[in-house]
């Protein structure tokens, strides 16, 4: 298997980027009504962790076969852009409108108009649109950076977590929240309804090194627990920071709030903040993007934690068959 420090900084190879770029073009980003289609982020992880071509495909043959049928995008930008942002259904068109934007002004100034006003909703859908949207700029893949950037905006913005994240204050207790038992719900309906409630005002911290700071706490919750959603404010944290990094832009207040929120969502799970990896297996897709997640963040943050992560957290070979648990 090819290093991962090494392999992740090459360029994607063609074959894949013409392989995501068919994907993208052929399926939305949802499949059986919500679940998240995570193809295109598994496969980069996959090859960032050292899979070859023969591997991937036929990784990707198996995966297909949960997705709905293929469909066909509206090639037209909405009308009104503004009407689009929030609409799940308006993905396709957002897809033709954010092509329109990267062929005219480029990437990175596509993301620089839109990522701002766009990441209070990072945490929507279980952090998979900031966490595609991230994979395609990691990569460099400009089918991968539309995908993600319509996926975010057809989930919608998020004012009551901005509104958590704007009042939050200078201290060093983060992840301070009050009990709440999980519920029996989509993970969206519990997040939605945590942020509404009122329970995290006054709540949100900025700590020193918060960045930091947090991703190992959050990596401790999912160490201890190895919670499935846990997993999720591990990758979601990862894909954040890649995604403010790539404009310079400060969010240590919507880090905060999210994972907060986040945490109580996922039932406010009692941890050890000095619990240590222990081999885990959910499934290869979730495997593949941990294990990346982890070597990108020990290198990002020159954390130690993340180091001994990366090393227990390897993926699952995808030759060796698929394993999936259909839950976001």
């Amino acid at each position: 298997m090819a290093h991962t420090e090494q392999r992740d900084r090459q360029r994607v190879p063609e074959w894949l980027s013409e392989k995501l770029l068919a994907h993208r073009n052929q399926h939305g980003p949802h499949y059986g009504g919500h679940l998240s289609d995570h193809l295109p982020m598994a496969l980069l992880a996959m090859w960032a962790n050292g899979a070859g071509q023969d591997a991937l495909e036929s990784y990707a043959t198996r995966y297909r076969q949960r997705l709905d049928p293929p469909v066909q995008h509206f090639r037209h930008p909405p009308t009104q852009i503004a009407r689009a942002v929030g609409d799940v259904g308006a993905y396709g068109s957002l897809l033709a409108y954010f092509d329109r934007e990267v062929a005219r002004v480029g990437t990175r100034a596509t993301l620089e108009n839109w990522l701002p006003g766009l990441l209070s909703g990072w945490v929507r859908f279980a952090f998979h649109p900031v966490i595609r949207l991230a994979y395609g700029i990691r990569f460099d893949v400009a089918s991968e950076i539309v995908a993600g950037l319509a996926y975010l905006a057809s989930a919608g913005t998020d004012q009551a977590l901005q509104a958590l994240a704007d009042g939050a204050r200078y201290g060093d207790e983060p992840l301070s929240a009050p009990p709440a038992p999980p519920l029996d719900e989509p993970f969206e309906r519990r997040y939605n309804a945590t942020v509404a409630s009122g329970v995290l005002t006054g709540r949100v911290v900025v700590g020193p090194d918060n960045r930091r700071r947090l991703a190992e706490l959050s990596l401790a919750v999912f160490n201890d627990t190895q919670d499935f959603f846990a997993l999720h404010m591990v990758t979601g944290t990862h894909a954040l920071g890649v995604c403010v990094d790539a404009i310079g832009m400060e969010a240590d207040g919507l880090l905060s709030a999210g994972l907060l929120a986040a945490y109580v969502t996922v039932g406010t799970p009692r941890f050890d903040p000095a619990a240590e990896p222990r081999p885990a297996t959910i499934d290869d897709e979730h495997d593949a993007k941990l294990a990346f997640a982890c070597a990108d963040l020990a290198r990002s943050l020159g954390s130690k934690a993340f180091e001994r992560a990366a090393q227990t957290y390897r993926s699952v070979q995808p030759e060796k068959g698929e394993r999936t648990r259909d839950r976001d």
